[in-house]
């Protein structure tokens, strides 16, 4: 596997909780960043299922990584880092690769039940579309390419809002060159 051209920051996580007022939807905190580019909103719908009790909203990704015909591109901070073609690297590969190198820049500030119990504290977000599959095996071209989204999105995240809908506590994971919104003013 190639080496990243691009290195990680070494950074401390850090899960800060967050006082919201009772009953807040994450919606309502999210609008801020919704219309940013790379924003992503997960809605549990209100479950209070153990599968399914927690909202996540992610946005201002450290690095994004998109694939669309054929080539996969790296970018921070809106230059790219990377191109490289799908045949000499398929791109969940690449998306392993700068995770990897994500996750080994990171160290927990302490270990905590949260960090245990979250579903996400940091990490790879995005979507892969079934068109995605072309760049791992031969499939039949019986549609044109119109659409202008790739085929995989991907971001790697060092900031995550996260509501415990069960216990109604909210979380601000991130990384220590993140700081700490007030999210009551958003």
């Amino acid at each position: 596997m190639p080496q990243s051209r691009f290195s990680f920051p070494t950074e401390t996580l850090h899960i800060t909780p967050v006082t919201l007022p009772a009953n807040t939807p994450l919606q309502a905190v999210f609008q801020q960043v919704a219309g940013d580019d790379w924003s992503l909103l997960y809605d549990s719908g209100t479950s209070t299922q153990s599968n399914s009790r927690y909202d996540i909203a992610l946005w201002s990704p450290a690095l994004t990584i998109t694939t669309k015909a054929g080539t996969t591109e790296v970018r921070a901070q809106g230059d790219t880092l990377e191109t490289i073609a799908c045949k000499n690297e398929p791109p969940l590969d690449t998306a392993k690769r700068y995770f990897t190198a994500f996750q080994q820049s990171i160290t927990p500030e302490a270990q905590s039940q949260q960090y245990d119990e979250l579903p996400l504290v940091l990490g790879l977000a995005g979507f892969c579309s079934y068109d995605l599959g072309r760049d791992y095996e031969s499939l039949p071209a019986l549609n044109p390419d119109e659409y202008q989204c790739p085929e995989m999105a991907l971001g790697i995240y060092n900031r995550a809002l996260i509501h415990d809908v069960q216990e109604d506590c909210w979380y601000f994971c991130h990384t220590s060159n993140v700081a700490v919104p007030d999210f009551n003013q958003w």
